[in-house]
């Protein structure tokens, strides 16, 4: 069994940024390496705008009622998940 979820998928996506090697095919790492780069990236994308929406929710209810739409109540879960609120 895989461990899952954000956090073990960015730990991973890490490791593999700071050169873990891994014993396959240099074309399987060099794919993997590509795909943990984009995970990365996106993982960064989605705090920064979970932050921007945490102080504009403080600053206006309309984007606090906003929130709590349930496709967006997956990006907040994965905002408290990494820890994002934390550093508002």
């Amino acid at each position: 069994m895989f461990p899952q979820g954000v956090g073990h998928a960015t730990e991973f996506a890490k490791r593999m940024s700071d050169g873990n090697d891994l014993d396959l095919p240099d074309i399987v790492i060099g794919v993997i390496a590509e795909l943990c780069e984009q995970l990365l990236f996106l993982h960064e994308k989605i705090a920064s705008y979970c932050l921007k929406m945490a102080q504009a929710a403080r600053r206006e209810k309309r984007v606090a009622l906003i929130q709590t739409i349930p496709p967006l109540v997956h990006v907040n879960m994965h905002c408290r998940a990494t820890g994002t609120q934390d550093r508002i």
